[in-house]
């Protein structure tokens, strides 16, 4: 009987969790982001690969944090050309 009762309590966790939670995997790696409202939609995001025009389907967090994503790697993209041509003209 207290196994059942743990059982039980897990899953409620577990699903808690996946109402409130995006789990996004794109080329980065895998990332956790807040939903806007518990729902199951969009719970799991797969993208890798994705174009501009498969990014207006996904939800809002889920475009916002890729869209942070991309602009952090294109700035240290930047900056390491930047220093790579800083020491090819030294």
């Amino acid at each position: 009987m207290k196994n059942l009762f743990i059982a039980i309590i897990a899953c409620a966790i577990t699903i808690l969790t996946l109402l409130n939670v995006h789990i996004i995997v794109h080329d980065g790696g895998v990332a956790a982001v807040m939903k806007e409202s518990p729902a199951f939609d969009g719970t799991y995001v797969d993208a890798r690969g994705a174009n501009p025009v498969s990014y207006l389907t996904l939800p809002k967090p889920v475009r916002k944090y890729l869209a942070e994503k991309k602009i952090d790697t294109a700035k240290k993209t930047i900056t390491e050309g930047m220093d790579k041509l800083k020491k090819a003209l030294e």
